[in-house]
């Protein structure tokens, strides 16, 4: 399973969930504009990080201190990854021509790190894509590229 991952909380549920059930692994998907968690899993505490603009806003931002998500991702999320900003439009584009659905950034990055063969997939992979609260300004400048 693949996830975006910001703070955490999706990511480690669903790693727990598949660590509980032997039967999935889960890859959490950061935008390169910000890599807080994947910062803060290798220094194995929180580490404030240089946050710039990103379609997937909801990915971005310094983790909160005292978080707990750091621990659980270290012990359930099998692998981090990162997409590009161009790798994101590209993956809110292919979803909206290809199969109708109008994503946010955030909910596109896991098709994005898909699509940009950061994740190898053989046989079935199963991407979260939530939410669509895109602005229609970035929407329709992303789909006119």
């Amino acid at each position: 399973m693949v996830c975006g991952i910001g703070g955490g909380a999706m990511a480690s549920g669903l790693g727990l969930t598949g660590s509980a059930s032997g039967r999935m692994s889960v890859i959490g998907v950061e935008a390169a504009a910000s890599l807080a968690m994947s910062t803060a899993v290798r220094a194995g505490k929180v580490v404030a990080v240089e946050v710039h603009e990103s379609l997937a806003d909801g990915l971005t931002g310094n983790l909160e201190p005292g978080t707990m998500t750091i621990d659980l991702i270290s012990r359930h999320v099998s692998r981090l990854v990162c997409v590009t900003e161009d790798q994101i439009a590209s993956a809110i584009r292919y979803l909206a021509r290809e199969h109708g659905l109008i994503a946010e950034g955030s909910g596109a990055a896991p098709v994005a790190a898909i699509l940009a063969g950061a994740i190898p997939v053989t046989g079935q992979a199963v991407a979260v894509i939530s939410g669509r609260n895109i602005a229609f300004q970035a929407l329709s400048r992303v789909l006119a590229e």
